[in-house]
C-alpha cells in the first residue's frame, strides 16, 4: 500500500480502525474555517466508532480533514491508500453525510467489489472497465458503486447522529438538523426510546439532554455549531 498521509498532513488521533487526520492548510492556515475544522475533529474522534456498527471496512482506514476543490466534490476515496478525504468547508451534517458516502465506497472495496481506480477507468464488481475520461461528471455520478453510496449514505449517518444524541454526545437541536421526521417516523421500532406519547413528529424525549445547541465537547460543554 502506498504511503497513505503526506509529510506535511497532521495526524490527530487513532481510533480503532480510523486514523484521524487534517491537511496542515486546514488546521492552521485556513483562517475562516479553522474553528470549524477543529470542531469537525472533535465531532468525527466521537462518531468514528459508531460508523462500524454500519459498515464492513477493512483494517486501517485513514480520514482527512483538507479542502477539496473538484466541481460538485465533498469528499472522495482513495483506494490505493484507504483514505478517505472529506472537505472541511461544510457544516457538520454534511460532513457526516459525505464521509458515510466515502465509508461505503470503503466497504465496497474492503468486499472487493470496486476492485481498480487508475487514470485510465473502474472497474465494478468484476465488469469490464469503463473509462474514466470519457463520461461526463452526471453519467459518473449514476455508475453503480456511487448509486449505491448516495442510497446509503443518509441512512447511515443519520443511525450515528441517533447513536451520538442516545449517548449524550449531541445535543437534540443537532439531531434534529442532521435528521428528518420522515426518517425518524421510518425507523420509530428503532428508536421507539428516544420519543414521547408514541409520536415522532418532533415528539423526542429531552429528559436526558441537559443543553442544545451544538456537538458536545467533554469537559468543554456543548458548543454551537455556527
Amino acid at each position: 500500500m502506498l504511503k497513505m498521509w503526506n509529510n506535511t498532513d497532521i495526524r490527530l488521533e487513532d481510533i480503532g480502525r480510523f486514523e484521524l487526520g487534517a491537511s496542515r492548510q486546514g488546521w492552521y492556515l485556513d483562517r475562516e474555517w479553522k474553528t470549524g475544522i477543529h470542531k469537525s475533529a472533535d465531532l468525527l474522534k466521537t462518531a468514528l466508532p459508531y460508523f462500524d456498527k454500519y459498515l464492513d471496512l477493512g483494517d486501517q482506514v485513514g480520514i482527512k480533514l483538507c479542502s477539496i476543490k473538484a466541481r460538485g466534490t465533498n469528499g472522495d476515496w482513495r483506494r490505493r491508500i484507504n483514505l478517505a478525504r472529506i472537505d472541511y468547508k461544510h457544516d457538520q451534517t454534511a460532513i457526516m453525510e459525505t464521509l458515510a458516502h466515502e465509508l461505503v465506497h470503503a466497504e465496497q472495496t474492503n468486499q472487493g467489489r470496486l476492485t481498480e481506480h487508475t487514470w485510465m477507468g473502474e472497474k465494478w464488481a468484476g465488469a469490464e472497465q469503463i473509462p474514466f475520461g470519457t463520461t461526463s461528471f452526471n453519467k459518473y455520478w449514476n455508475f453503480p458503486w456511487e448509486v449505491e453510496a448516495r442510497e446509503r449514505s443518509t441512512d447511515i449517518a443519520s443511525n450515528v447522529w441517533c447513536d451520538l444524541y442516545q449517548n449524550l454526545s449531541c445535543s437534540l437541536e443537532q439531531l434534529h438538523k442532521a435528521t428528518t421526521p420522515k426518517w425518524l417516523a421510518k425507523n420509530r421500532d428503532v428508536y421507539a426510546g428516544m420519543f414521547t406519547n408514541g409520536d415522532t413528529e418532533g415528539a423526542i424525549d429531552t429528559t436526558s439532554v441537559k443543553q442544545s445547541g451544538g456537538i458536545y465537547h467533554g469537559a468543554e460543554g456543548w458548543t454551537s455549531n455556527d
